[in-house]
């Protein structure tokens, strides 16, 4: 064989090394790389033993690690093995698990979740630090939705939070949660993320020092769990849900932007003097009568928003504020 010919079947080997090394690698790094049953097992059976546990795993990872995709993912698996545990069944994984389960980067979604979580059923809240920011900790949303998460124990839920960075919610839910995980690598082409999973520790003889030891599979660690993407279904309806609470939220987002700039302009105008929630107050009469003329002439509820020019996600945050208050069908500015 020539040179010329070694060289081209060396490039070749080298090829098929460079496309093949990331799954080698993990099934050197793991003992069984196609599934993650030790994280799952441990999930199922802590919110199904009889002793009133929950779970509640705080996941971080960059933009486009795959997180949400890996929060579905450990969910669904979670249901299935629940519904093993409990029915003899795995098929009947939707008892406990379904995309009703899961808020996506919406608050006031999030809030309600958790007011009704059902036993033994899996909860995902992805990007949660939009409504339970760690800089509005002491608001009274924050401070109730502190309260429920404290005592939920008793529903034996299991709840994943995703974000970029766990400072970016409250600490009362971080210094709660059983279980820390951050992603880690990246294998899209293969379907697959791998994971750290963490179980925290409080030495409170150390001034309430946190530890983070890993987890234990017999006596050995685990160091990564392999995740795979989520059914598609699942992923395919998790996306429709983002990019809906995505467009809610930048729409909410700007008009409270749009509000605090309109305030600023009146002020520097010279007008008359007035507080800030007056100005709102006046700006949503128009809204309101609008909307309620539509209601009166029988449109619909959306409908009646649209004619308004303010979406939906709009007024649902006016509500919250007590800006306006529900009565029957009609609104009233309060």
């Amino acid at each position: 064989m020539s040179e010329i010919q070694v060289s081209r079947l060396q490039q070749k080997i080298n090829s098929m090394n460079r496309v093949m090394s990331p799954l080698r690698t993990m099934r050197k790094a793991y003992s069984k790389p196609e599934d993650m049953s030790h994280l799952v097992e441990t999930f199922a059976r802590a919110v199904t033993s009889p002793h009133n546990q929950d779970v509640a795993m705080l996941l971080e990872g960059d933009k486009g690690s795959g997180k949400s995709y890996s929060s579905i993912r450990i969910a669904f698996n979670t249901a299935r093995r629940i519904a093993d545990i409990r029915d003899r069944d795995p098929d009947n994984w939707y008892d406990y698990f379904t995309m009703d389960n899961v808020a996506v980067i919406d608050p006031n979604r999030a809030f309600e979740i958790m007011g009704h979580a059902k036993k033994y059923n899996v909860y995902v809240y992805d990007d949660i630090g939009v409504g339970w920011n760690a800089r509005s900790f002491t608001s009274k949303e924050n401070k109730s939705k502190n309260d429920i998460f404290q005592v939920n124990r008793i529903a034996r839920t299991c709840q994943i939070m995703s974000l970029p960075n766990q400072f970016l919610i409250d600490k009362v839910p971080r210094m709660l949660c059983n279980y820390v995980a951050e992603m880690d690598s990246r294998y899209f082409q293969h379907g697959l993320t791998t994971m750290r999973v963490f179980k925290p520790k409080t030495v409170f003889r150390l001034g309430n020092k946190r530890m983070t030891p890993t987890l234990l599979m017999g006596d050995a660690k685990v160091v990564r769990y392999i995740i795979e993407k989520p059914p598609q279904g699942l992923a395919d309806e998790y996306d429709r849900i983002r990019e809906e609470a995505t467009k809610l939220i930048m729409e909410d987002r700007c008009e409270e932007v749009a509000n605090i700039e309109a305030v600023k302009k009146m002020e520097k105008a010279g007008t008359k003097k007035e507080s800030e929630r007056d100005k709102i107050r006046s700006t949503w009469q128009a809204r309101v009568q609008i909307y309620n003329e539509r209601i009166a002439a029988g449109s619909t509820i959306i409908d009646a928003m649209q004619a308004s020019g303010i979406s939906r996600g709009a007024w649902q945050n006016a509500e919250r504020k007590e800006y306006i208050v529900k009565i029957g069908n009609l609104y009233r500015v309060t």
